[in-house]
């Protein structure tokens, strides 16, 4: 979602996957500009210090460092995912290239409402699966593996009878 919102404001879009499987999608469905697999080291070398802005939405454990190395003098990395872990990465990337670690958990209700017009107006939709209340440690944890590309929504009200 926040890919297609990139593309639609029209800001250069690099995807970072950690999977080549998942090229299909960032190519097709996000309309990525280029599509670079982060677990490549040779191919992560060539965008060095090319980005002012990296916004990561991955809500799970991953390396920074590799990450950190794309972005300019003065680059920022907003992160709006919650990691399971906490994040590691060289302080040097920081200090002496002037780079900034931010982040945001929740935005107020009115720019929710503002960012959601936006997403309406445009046409934009997520890709959800919805899960059974039953079945929620089993959406985190295919979370924490980095094995899925959608958002999940809990259906409490299609869930069992016997939760209160």
């Amino acid at each position: 979602m926040e890919a297609k919102a990139v593309v639609l404001t029209a800001l250069f879009l690099l995807c970072l996957r950690t999977k080549r499987e998942t090229s299909h999608e960032a190519l097709e469905h996000l309309r990525a500009d280029p599509f670079l697999v982060s677990s490549d080291g040779a191919k992560m070398e060539k965008p060095a210090n090319s980005l002012d802005c990296l916004l990561d939405i991955v809500p799970a454990f991953h390396p920074l460092q590799s990450y950190l190395t794309i972005l300019k003098v003065e680059g920022k990395f907003i992160l709006v995912g919650v990691a399971s872990k906490p994040l590691q990465f060289d302080s040097a990337y920081l200090i002496l290239w002037k780079k900034t670690v931010t982040g945001s958990y929740v935005g107020s209700m009115e720019k929710s409402q503002e960012l959601l017009g936006f997403w309406g107006q445009k046409g934009l939709t997520s890709v959800l699966e919805l899960v059974k209340i039953d079945y929620e440690s089993g959406a985190f944890e295919k979370m924490e593996r980095n094995d899925t590309r959608c958002r999940f929504v809990l259906d409490v009200g299609g869930s069992s009878s016997n939760l209160g």
